[in-house]
């Protein structure tokens, strides 16, 4: 087995010692072009770092494990970057015809505040399904999105493994003073605060930070010892909040930095705001991660994020307003912490029950026996050889989760649905 990853450091478990070599994920292509494997898999997301991973995966046909939902915000800077507007045009209209065109020559002539919020609807994701031996995705809602764009591709259902036993040791330990620590999370961890929220997600968008601000602020005139940290996904765009503001002392910015690596600091989070608009198909890992430890969780009622059931997370009407419903939420729980910690409880069994144990490896090393033992099947790009997809299995794709439950059928319970039996 040969790794490529951005991690060359990685270690590796000591039965593959002497079976898997690691190499810089850059050496893909020269090697690949030299070798024959049997198998390529690829982990794909919409990220800048992966956008080699995406040429990749259209060059040397593999398995595609797809991380993002969406792919247009990457793929149109990288387009824009290297100034092929033509092929980013070219692409919008090929997979959503003259609609995604006119998007793509708005786009390109500056006339949306933000690109991204229209570009949520474009995910390009055309090109990776048509060209890929199979696709795994994290949760229903991707599942029948692919399902729906087409009928015979190998698709499989896996969703993210949180290590809830571990329960987060460093999370556990005593806070550092962390000297010169620029974003002043130390104050946070000294002394005690009434009230200390968490929010992370598309910060970026207009008006979320200044709506997540604003109901902050009202909070302080209860208890005023509160803290709001923010895990800005564009710095520069909610520091023009933050500066604005006129209690910059109880606002703090985490920017690139996990939590989970400062000691101390999510056991005084009391409550989590996830900023899931515009939505991009996925849960958060770090909002799964972050619910396992118990802390109760308010996000956008949509896409994958319905499939958590309503009594495990605050689920708010995308279409009802921010401001106001975060007011009445960080209102509520600061004052009811009873009802915060019964949240929290919930949402920690919920994501115990569906997201930890071995369900993961076990399910990856099924795909892999089917793979093997019957490769030439999946090969295979005519019609004839996809019309043994399962019946049962595509009704199951077909159906739309329940609203308030997932429900999984005890045949899939290890969460490996292949369409090859």
């Amino acid at each position: 087995m040969d790794l490529f990853t951005t991690d060359l450091s990685i270690p590796l478990p000591p039965a593959l010692e002497d079976r898997a070599k690691v190499y810089s994920y850059r050496d893909f292509v020269p090697i690949s072009s030299l070798k024959e494997y049997d198998l390529l898999l690829y982990q794909l997301a919409g990220c800048p770092e992966f956008e080699l991973v995406y040429d990749s995966c259209l060059q040397f046909t593999g398995l595609i494990l797809l991380e993002s939902f969406n792919l247009s915000e990457m793929l149109v800077r990288k387009w824009l970057s290297l100034k092929e507007k033509e092929k980013f045009r070219g692409e919008m209209e090929k997979c959503s015809g003259l609609k995604g065109k006119l998007v793509a020559d708005d786009i390109l002539a500056g006339r949306f505040d933000s690109y991204r919020t229209n570009l949520i609807k474009y995910p390009l994701l055309e090109r990776v399904i048509n060209l890929s031996l199979g696709i795994i995705v994290r949760n229903r809602f991707v599942f029948n999105f692919i399902r729906r764009k087409r009928e015979d591709i190998p698709l499989f259902l896996i969703p993210h493994r949180v290590n809830v036993l571990e329960r987060s040791q460093r999370s556990q330990e005593e806070p550092d003073t962390l000297v010169g620590d620029p974003s002043r999370i130390a104050e946070v961890l000294k002394g005690e605060k009434d009230f200390v929220v968490f929010v992370h997600g598309h910060t970026q968008e207009p008006g979320s930070a200044e709506s997540m601000i604003g109901a902050f602020e009202r909070l302080l005139d209860f208890f005023p010892q509160s803290a709001l940290i923010i895990q800005p996904s564009e710095l520069s765009k909610v520091e023009k909040a933050f500066e604005k503001n006129k209690h910059k002392e109880n606002i703090f910015m985490l920017p690139g930095m996990d939590p989970f690596t400062i000691p101390g600091l999510v056991n005084r989070l009391d409550l989590i705001v996830d900023i899931n608009l515009p939505y991009c198909g996925e849960v958060s890992l770090l909002t799964l991660k972050l619910m396992a430890q118990g802390k109760p969780t308010l996000f956008f009622d949509r896409g994958a994020y319905r499939e958590i059931p309503q009594h495990c997370a605050i689920k708010i009407n995308p279409e009802l307003d921010f401001r106001s419903r975060i007011n009445y939420f960080l209102q509520l729980f600061a004052h009811n912490r009873r009802l915060a910690k019964a949240v929290g409880q919930a949402g920690s069994r919920y994501v115990e029950q569906q997201f930890s144990g071995q369900g993961g490896s076990d399910a990856y090393l099924s795909l892999l026996r089917d793979y093997f033992s019957s490769r030439q099947m999946w090969k295979e790009v005519g019609q004839e050889s996809r019309e043994v997809i399962g019946e049962k299995v595509r009704e199951q794709a077909r159906a739309g989760p329940k609203r308030d439950a997932i429900q999984v059928d005890p045949e899939l319970s290890d969460f490996a649905i292949s369409l090859y039996r």
